[in-house]
């Protein structure tokens, strides 16, 4: 209806909302390298990459290694595809958390190790605006050394099929010096998997 409020909400959905988190646009892409270039290479040294410099010359990306700085790889071909879709995803999550942007990614685990997961969400928490909203199996991710009991959430199977979510801060006996991974493993959140137990398995196919 072009109403002011109802036109703010509707462009926040619209412009502020992040759901793709990898550039797969080679245009944008390079773009973006010579945009976010010196941001770039310091994610790549703090995630521990080996690629130390890269430049952009005729739509053509070269990157640098450590191990031999002066010899060229050729970006499109000579990288593996996880070392490509990192850049693509580190290179979109800067631009997110500069403009202080919201961004969903399901299964977090699948796409990211664990540890360069741990930095990215620094990498938020540091922010002035900007928020991630992930979910994960990985429990290596229970950890309070990176993020704050009310930013995590447990989601719970009811019995009827419907799913509970609830937070970790609700929780009120449990310390931040406790070890959350283990508390979780042995149900004391309860959202875990309960599987029966078989002694033998008399007519399994596999």
């Amino acid at each position: 209806m072009d109403r002011e409020i109802a036109r703010k909400i509707f462009l926040f959905f619209c412009n502020d909302i992040v759901f793709d988190y990898q550039v797969a646009d080679k245009d944008l892409l390079e773009k973006l390298f010579k945009e976010r270039k010196e941001q770039m290479l310091e994610v790549l040294r703090t995630a521990d990459s080996d690629i130390i410099d890269f430049k952009i010359q005729e739509n053509t990306i070269t990157t640098y290694h450590r191990t031999n700085p002066t010899l060229p790889f050729d970006f499109d071909t000579e990288e593996s595809e996880g070392t490509k879709t990192l850049f693509r995803m580190m290179l979109k999550m800067i631009g997110i958390i500069h403009e202080n942007k919201l961004m969903f990614v399901d299964e977090i685990d699948n796409s990211l190790h664990a540890q360069l997961v741990e930095f990215i969400i620094g990498m938020f928490n540091h922010s002035d605006h900007a928020q991630i909203i992930y979910t994960t199996h990985n429990t290596h991710l229970l950890n309070t050394d990176f993020q704050r009991r009310d930013q995590v959430y447990f989601v719970n199977k009811r019995d009827d099929g419907s799913s509970d979510l609830y937070s970790l801060y609700d929780f009120k006996d449990f310390r931040d010096t406790l070890d959350m991974e283990k508390a979780y493993l042995q149900g004391r959140f309860d959202a875990i998997p309960y599987v029966c137990q078989f002694t033998s398995y008399p007519n399994a196919h596999y």
